[in-house]
């Protein structure tokens, strides 16, 4: 099944073209990578998604809805979760605070998300359940914000550069926890700059350069395409 659907968008902040006739697919179940460098677009990709930069052109569907025009609270609403890079939890609140401010009822089938399957998926946080979010490290901070995400019961996760700035050992506990996700059935898209950590948790990857998609394909089409990674990736 075909959960999202991007054809042909362009968007543009004020005067600037930023995304040039951009499109992807994600199914179902799928973990897929949006590959670029700094300023590539890949933020701006995810934001229109979401509803928080507007496409001047284009379609984005999601399960068959049309996104455009819609606010991010309506997105939401359908089943997208974002995970911004800037984290944004609340400083003043705690790991438990902040993650039941997020409550929404489940959709379907699926079991509706709990803090106590939050803490189960990300077993740092239980310890830290009365800690306050600004007395939280780099790494801790990030995985408050994907299980305050969670607690929305998404159908399909962004997640934007969720390993920039963290510690390796971090970045192996994330690698476990987006894996699991994953193997849960959840649809998720992610935006990235480090290969490594994509080639683990991708089942395909687009690359993305000055607002085009320059490449589409398996992770192991990417892994032995050295023109791109070298081209597009400084790999």
């Amino acid at each position: 099944m075909l959960r999202l659907e991007v054809q042909n968008v362009h968007t543009y902040y004020a005067t600037s073209h930023i995304l040039f006739d951009v499109s992807l697919e994600v199914n179902e179940g799928e973990s897929v990578c949006l590959l670029g460098r700094n300023g590539a677009g890949k933020t701006t990709t995810l934001k229109t998604l979401m509803g928080l930069a507007r496409a001047g052109s284009g379609a984005i569907r999601f399960n068959g809805e049309s996104l455009i025009g819609r606010e991010p609270y309506q997105i939401a609403q359908l089943g997208v979760g974002f995970v911004p890079d800037e984290r944004l939890i609340f400083p003043d609140l705690t790991v438990r605070e902040n993650l039941e401010i997020a409550i929404k009822p489940g959709r379907g089938r699926a079991e509706a998300w709990t803090v106590e399957r939050v803490y189960a998926l990300f077993p740092v946080l239980a310890p830290l359940d009365r800690r306050l979010g600004g007395y939280l490290s780099g790494g801790e901070q990030q995985m408050l914000t994907i299980g305050r995400t969670l607690m929305g019961n998404p159908s399909l996760l962004l997640l934007d550069e969720p390993v920039e700035g963290v510690a390796p050992v971090v970045v192996q506990e994330l690698t476990r926890q987006i894996k699991h996700l994953k193997g849960m059935g959840l649809t998720i898209l992610f935006a990235e700059q480090n290969m490594h950590f994509a080639a683990d948790v991708s089942d395909r990857a687009y690359v993305i350069e000055k607002g085009h998609i320059r490449f589409h394909g398996t992770m192991q089409e990417l892994a032995a395409n050295e023109e791109v990674k070298s081209k597009y990736l400084m790999i």
